[in-house]
């Protein structure tokens, strides 16, 4: 999935930056970086103005080495939403630390991209939580994004890439069957699935990118979300324990709708959270120059920023228009998917596979450790 594959799957054709509209990286735990000639490779191949990072836009930039996370972030931002201002900040800590600092600097990106999480019940053993709980950790970063919301700042997580059992149970535990990520599974952001191009021997296209005309650009536009039987890993999705919200209302009514809706369930989760993914995106053979070389990467590490460089596409549009940009978008994304026809339904797939297997399913065909996807909403 390159560039012109995307705006060609997602019609996507308002696709380049206008009004200065600006995305950010997010990284954590240090020692990220990102190759500047790579990126300017990137942008040659798939036919983009290029543009550079501004020194400014650059915050914790510590590394001596590029590395892939980093990469991909980077250069997806940018092929789908051409001529965009990028933004990297890597943050030596954790979640708390960096929506604080974030919060307090004056100059910060529209829309912010996070391709890291964690178990919800396991984030003490990720910073440092003193004398709180995971849970009460979760609600104080909770708060933090409330106000980076109301900053007009749009935040995409991705949901995670080993199901809904997690990668604290990448083995099928019985006794810790579903593990939330946070923060994929904070009501406050925008969590974003992963999904794949299944190639269906669709008739050739006449690519015009460098990059499409000198490799192999699939055809097709049929997706399907990703899991371990397919692409060795599994989108993650499910619904928040710790949260302190209840089921937010801009997703009631989805939620309701897919608990009521007779697909099987595990026996026990917390019908009363947060539902996450909130939308999909691709994310298999992503691809982008590293070490000058052209290679393919997987995850919702793809799909977080791809979807990011959308909502810069639409903010860019609204300035245009003489509107506001976007910001805290769930709401408005619900209520597309209620009154238009504006998104692809996967009615097919479930999220009860990890990276490493898929646990076991139930006589009635759905699974203690996963979700069943269905018609609208579903945690897959």
């Amino acid at each position: 999935a390159s560039r012109e594959v995307i705006n060609r799957l997602y019609n996507i054709t308002y696709n380049v930056i206008k009004n200065e509209s600006s995305i950010g990286s997010i990284e954590y735990q240090g020692d990220s970086g990102f190759s500047k000639s790579d990126l300017k490779l990137s942008q040659t191949l798939n036919n983009e103005n290029i543009k550079y990072v501004s020194n400014n836009h650059i915050v914790g930039y510590d590394a001596e080495e590029s590395d892939t996370e980093t990469q991909l972030d980077m250069q997806m931002m940018s092929q789908v939403a051409e001529n965009v201002e990028l933004w990297f900040w890597d943050e030596n800590q954790w979640l708390y630390s960096f929506a604080v600092n974030f919060f307090n600097k004056t100059d910060i990106p529209d829309v912010i991209s996070m391709s890291w999480g964690w178990a919800e019940y396991d984030q003490c053993s990720i910073t440092t939580c003193n004398n709180i709980t995971a849970s009460q950790y979760i609600n104080r970063v909770n708060t933090e994004y409330i106000k980076i919301g109301l900053r007009g700042v749009t935040i995409l997580v991705s949901s995670g890439d080993a199901g809904a059992p997690g990668r604290t149970n990448e083995g099928c535990d019985e006794n810790s069957p579903l593990n939330p990520d946070f923060p994929g599974s904070s009501p406050w952001i925008t969590s974003v699935g992963g999904t794949f191009i299944v190639d269906d021997n669709s008739k050739d296209v006449k690519w015009n990118t460098t990059f499409c005309k000198e490799n192999k650009c699939l055809n097709s536009k049929k997706e399907m979300v990703s899991n371990y039987k397919y692409t060795g890993w599994t989108s993650g999705g499910g619904f928040s324990i710790y949260s302190s919200e209840l089921i937010p209302i801009w997703q009631r009514e989805n939620i309701y709708d897919y608990l009521n809706s007779n697909v099987p369930l595990p026996k026990k989760f917390n019908e009363n959270g947060r539902g996450y993914p909130d939308v999909t995106a691709i994310s298999h053979n992503c691809a982008i120059i590293d070490n000058s070389e052209i290679t393919g990467v997987d995850g919702t590490s793809c799909s977080s920023p791809t979807f990011a460089g959308i909502i810069a596409l639409l903010n860019d549009f609204q300035k245009n228009r003489g509107k506001h940009k976007l910001g805290f978008i769930n709401p408005l994304l619900y209520k597309m998917a209620e009154s238009y026809e504006t998104f692809n339904d996967f009615t097919e797939g479930n999220n009860w596979c990890t990276e490493n297997t898929c646990c076991p399913v139930r006589l009635d065909e759905g699974s203690n450790f996963g979700y069943t996807a269905s018609k609208g909403w579903d945690p897959v």
